[in-house]
């Protein structure tokens, strides 16, 4: 005679195993079906390449992300006014703008003005920005979206 407890102990092994089984396939969508959301989170990215211009100096950089003209100083001296903000970065290869000012982020107007010479080596260039990623980590019907965008300045026409 089987023993009962030993059965239903195993019974209740298998049933637990399949609804670990059914949440981690429903957890990986992010949102279950009760329409509760999980809260991971993201951030978006928007890259800007020189293409193959490289500005080796401290340089006045203008952007105009969303509408918003915003003149800072890159790879000048700490002290040197006025500083990126959080969300902007620079180097002399291009610029990356992070987090909510890169969301809907698709076009950028780029003027880059040398210090030492005050000659634009870009000035006005207009560039569009491809989405090369959209990432939703707690699902398609959950927030956040964030996208991971890039572009480059159109190269120059040969002389």
């Amino acid at each position: 005679m089987p023993n009962s407890l030993g059965m239903r102990s195993r019974d209740l092994v298998h049933r637990l195993a399949a609804l670990v089984v059914v949440l981690a396939l429903g957890g990986a969508q992010g949102c279950v079906d009760s329409g509760a959301c999980t809260e991971i989170g993201c951030t978006s990215t928007a890259v800007v390449s020189y293409g193959s211009m490289a500005v080796n100096e401290p340089y006045e950089l203008t952007i105009d992300p969303n509408g918003n003209k915003i003149s800072v100083i890159c790879l000048g001296e700490p002290s040197d006014e006025p500083q990126p903000p959080e969300w902007l970065s620079c180097d002399a290869g291009g610029f990356t703008i992070t987090g909510s000012e890169a969301d809907l982020l698709t076009v950028v107007s780029v003027t880059v003005v040398p210090i030492a010479s005050g000659e634009a080596t870009i000035a006005n260039a207009l560039v569009t920005l491809g989405t090369d990623q959209v990432d939703q980590p707690n699902g398609p019907d959950c927030e956040p979206t964030c996208y991971t965008r890039s572009g480059a300045v159109p190269e120059p026409p040969p002389p």
